[in-house]
């Protein structure tokens, strides 16, 4: 598959609005528990509701968080799948990456006894 400057652009603005560690706690919260409030997010993340707001602007600007209204709540949720098999992905290999440093560790210690 041949990634174009277009595709590339994208997906860098996706793992640009990823990159802070309380939108992907958000990220990770949709995608565990499905629509969430706004209110529901600020309660679970103990932040302030502006800085949720802030927070949530990058990830609805990439598409991967949509925002429905109810009444006077927004429901927010996850678009799609590809955010849930990309975290999935890089879950797994972190996971994987550890294991095996740790047998790398243990072979390393049993030669040096």
């Amino acid at each position: 598959m041949t990634r174009g400057k277009q595709e590339i652009r994208r997906a860098s603005l996706v793992f640009k609005s990823l990159a802070h560690p309380h939108r992907l706690r958000i990220a990770c919260l949709l995608i565990d528990n499905g629509a969430m409030s706004q209110k529901q997010l600020v309660e679970e993340m103990a932040l302030p509701q502006s800085t949720v707001a802030r927070l949530l602007e990058p990830l609805r600007a990439t598409g991967l968080v949509v925002a429905v209204r109810q009444g006077q709540e927004l429901s927010l949720s996850v678009q799609g799948e590809m955010l849930s098999h990309m975290l999935d992905s890089m879950c797994d290999w972190f996971q994987e990456k550890a294991a095996r440093e740790a047998e790398e560790d243990e072979m390393a210690t049993g030669r040096a006894q």
